[in-house]
């Protein structure tokens, strides 16, 4: 519990991340296919981190809830045409989940660290109203 906590603490104190997950943007809706974007600042071209989905157990070690259709999700790192990296997180099927708490796991060289993103996907016939 302690190491958690210590964990949770750096994370939020000690900005010591080579990159910088700015704020995710959902592109779709409740049981359709997840399309969500965070753009990636503060990459060097030589430098590129290794961003995925944290495994079960990181999720567990950091007291971070499990959905199911977190095993549904994929993620890739892109360059965009103005030169800035994009990480754009996708699904294989609808999902099913309101909620969904996504635990990215980020590394570059050594340096392991986490970033949380909690989103509401909203069903479909809410857009217009």
């Amino acid at each position: 519990m302690l190491n958690k906590l210590i964990i949770l603490l750096l994370f939020f104190i000690c900005p010591l991340s080579y990159a910088d997950l700015g704020q995710i943007h959902i592109k779709s809706y409740l049981q359709q296919k997840l399309l969500a974007k965070i753009e990636v600042n503060d990459i060097s071209d030589n430098d590129i981190p290794t961003i995925s989905i944290a495994s079960l157990d990181e999720f567990r070690n950091l007291g971070v809830d499990y959905y199911s259709d977190i095993g549904l999700l994929r993620c890739e790192l892109i360059k965009s045409n103005n030169g800035r990296y994009v990480l754009n997180i996708t699904s294989l099927k609808p999902i099913d989940s309101s909620i969904l708490n996504i635990l990215l796991h980020y590394q570059v060289g050594t340096n392991d660290m986490y970033k949380q993103y909690t989103i509401l996907l909203e069903p479909i016939s809410l857009k217009n109203g």
